[in-house]
């Protein structure tokens, strides 16, 4: 499975790369981007078909839509702030928390629709299937299914041997569809997932809720590099994945960019999705 799949009526198919590290400060951008970079392709502005988003961060926890319905998420997000010295980011993509810090890879994949609408499955799937093409290629798979005990779980959660390692969200605007992926590489996992199940304890603290929160067991997930060492190293993972996406003799790559003015109301958007955090604890 390669591009061609997605754009089997192209001859060539141009694969635009970016990376960006978003300091403490700028935690939003990267959602901004991502949003920017659909919008541009819908309306053909970057001359390619696809785009690959590379946006490692500081260590940060991105929360869910679902999340801002705890019962007692002033409460979490005070403790987030004031005892761990993270500053929380409401995302657009995806429902419930997750960690990013130095050891886990963001990315996100850009594809835009071709003479028929993509569906949310089949992105998901060509997102798995060149991350295995990597995996395979050290004598390791990974496989899907919905991890309970994980943070965020969903169907498409990413385990090897039986751990989780990456999970994977979606966002849609018009013709274009963003999967996100975080992959832990390395750091200690262990502390991610307790850090996630403590938020949960201060959020909930044993009310009922309408949502499904995960009861997180941190020993349900792994890092990457517990199963394929030589993967720690986030450089080469990440020109793995795009030599893997890139596959096939009908796609090039090319580095693409945003203008101010394509990102000026996206920007302006993630600031007003995050102002229902400041609102929560004022």
């Amino acid at each position: 499975m390669n591009l061609n799949t997605i754009y089997p009526h192209h001859q060539m198919i141009n694969l635009g790369i970016a990376a960006h590290q978003p300091s403490k400060d700028e935690l939003i951008l990267p959602f901004a981007w991502d949003d920017a970079f659909m919008h541009a392709l819908n309306k053909d502005e970057l001359g390619v078909q696809a785009v690959l988003h590379f946006w490692p961060t500081a260590p940060t926890v991105f929360l869910g839509a679902m999340d801002m319905q705890a019962p007692f998420i002033a409460d979490g997000l005070t403790w987030l702030i004031h005892s761990k010295q993270l500053m929380p980011i409401l995302r657009p993509a995806g429902g419930l928390a997750v960690v990013s810090d130095p050891g886990i890879i963001n990315f996100t994949l850009i594809l835009k629709s071709d003479d028929k609408r993509l569906m949310i499955d089949d992105a998901y799937a060509f997102m798995v299937d060149r991350m295995n093409a990597i995996f395979k290629s050290y004598g390791e798979v990974a496989t899907t299914g919905e991890v309970e005990t994980s943070y965020c779980p969903g169907k498409f959660d990413v385990s090897m041997r039986g751990k989780k390692i990456a999970g994977i969200a979606q966002r849609r605007i018009g013709k274009s569809i963003g999967i996100y992926v975080y992959l832990s590489l390395s750091g200690n996992q262990m502390a991610r997932g307790e850090l996630i199940r403590q938020f949960y304890q201060e959020t909930i603290k044993d009310q009922p809720t309408t949502v499904d929160y995960p009861a997180v067991d941190p020993q349900s997930m792994a890092n990457l590099s517990d199963f394929i060492p030589e993967l720690a190293d986030k450089t080469l993972f990440c020109q793995r994945l795009i030599k893997s996406i890139s596959e096939g003799e009908q796609t090039i790559t090319k580095d693409v960019v945003l203008t101010t003015e394509q990102l000026k109301r996206p920007i302006q958007q993630m600031i007003k999705r995050n102002q229902r955090i400041q609102k929560a604890i004022s």
